[in-house]
């Protein structure tokens, strides 16, 4: 049956609507998807929060104790940041501009363990199953910082590190000689590394430290610090110590043994005295020709 003029018009107007509803319907899909893209984006970037991190060791003295800048102290900061299954890891030198201070983005939603050790080892420290470790196995001045925290309400940390070191300060009082080429100091058994989860020392082994070339005060004297990690953070333990002075050929001139020196994590013990006490001298045995004669004894 043919259509009328009427029909037609009627037809046309239905397929304009029909393909407007459908451009509609496509915008209104386009947009909800792009919203959803958006709406994602803001989520990722809302919860992303930047975290300042500032890093102080505990400064001992007879009658206070005060926290101070870990710069100056040490050269050395490496710091990890792990979520359990993610980790981040920071790694300053004292060249560094800001050094003791990281800034970092973490993600507010979730909860973060830092780990930090400031020293002053050769190269950056390592983290291994939870033990600390310096580049060949060289203790120095050495401080540990371990807390959990969320970016959600912390947004600002400050990281007070305790040192996880003795000090053996070795003073000699009197005039080093002029061929004193090396300082050597033999340790007794002591630790390198250091265990996170049990807070105690790791890897005992004995162990040389040597000063070559080292420099005297204008009165000849000169003193030397060495660095013991103690079996833990409390006990005082005691080791022996054997200092030796040698020429640059590797001669001895004087050596000494001291035994049960003290040593406790954050403390110093100091010794104070003369070192070169051995007096050298040279000479020659002569004998008379004849023998020398003790009264007869009769019997």
């Amino acid at each position: 049956m043919a259509m009328t003029r009427a029909d037609k018009l009627v037809t046309k107007v239905l397929l304009c609507v029909i393909v407007m509803s459908g451009a509609v319907a496509c915008l209104t899909s386009c947009s909800k998807e792009s919203e959803d893209e958006m709406v994602n984006g803001q989520s990722s970037m809302v919860n992303d929060t930047q975290v300042s991190i500032t890093f102080s060791p505990y400064e001992m003295t007879p009658m206070t104790r005060a926290a101070t800048s870990i710069s100056g102290i040490v050269t050395k900061l490496d710091v990890w940041i792990s979520d359990g299954v993610t980790s981040t890891d920071l790694h300053q030198t004292s060249s560094d501009d800001g050094f003791g201070l990281i800034s970092v983005s973490l993600n507010r939603t979730k909860t973060y363990t830092l780990t930090a050790v400031a020293h002053r080892a050769s190269g950056a420290a390592t983290l291994t199953d939870g033990v600390i470790a310096f580049p060949d196995e060289k203790v120095t001045h050495a401080m540990i910082c371990q807390t959990t925290f969320s970016p959600a309400t912390t947004t600002s940390l400050s990281c007070l590190m305790q040192r996880i070191v003795a000090m053996i300060r070795f003073e000699i009082a009197d005039q080093v000689p002029a061929n004193a080429y090396t300082m050597r100091f033999e340790l007794g058994e002591s630790f390198t590394q250091w265990n996170l989860s049990t807070a105690t020392g790791a890897n005992a082994i004995e162990r040389t430290t040597s000063f070559n070339n080292f420099s005297r005060a204008n009165d000849g004297t000169a003193a030397f610090s060495v660095y013991v990690i103690p079996t833990n953070l409390t006990n005082t333990d005691n080791i022996n110590v054997t200092v030796t002075a040698l020429t640059q050929g590797g001669d001895e001139i004087e050596s000494k043994t001291f035994e049960d020196v003290p040593v406790k994590a954050g403390y110093k013990t100091t010794y104070h005295g003369e070192f070169f006490t051995t007096e050298g001298a040279t000479g020659s045995f002569t004998v008379e020709e004849d023998w020398g004669t003790f009264d007869t004894i009769t019997y």
